[in-house]
């Protein structure tokens, strides 16, 4: 898991990092053995094999779900690379 997030911050949500609350909720499960590095180790991992998938939180995740309450449309999302020979 790779947290790129950069928070965002609105009148109606205060400060928010939701990348943050995600690696938090993750780091609680046990069960998969979750792993949190940056992009560059996370993108060699894969392609070595090491690793089955990723998961890329973008830098503007958090600005993407608080643009909603301003009533932007981005469309937050999460990037996830799986390693299909593994």
């Amino acid at each position: 898991v790779v947290n790129n997030d950069r928070g965002a911050a609105s009148e109606l949500t205060g400060q928010l990092n939701v990348g943050d609350l995600v690696v938090e909720q993750l780091s609680e499960n046990k069960q998969l053995g979750w792993q949190f590095t940056d992009e560059a180790t996370a993108n060699h991992k894969i392609r070595s094999g090491e690793v089955y998938a990723t998961f890329v939180i973008p830098k503007t995740f958090s600005k993407d779900l608080v643009d909603i309450f301003s009533g932007e449309r981005h469309q937050p999302s999460i990037d996830y690379y799986v390693n299909e020979k593994k």
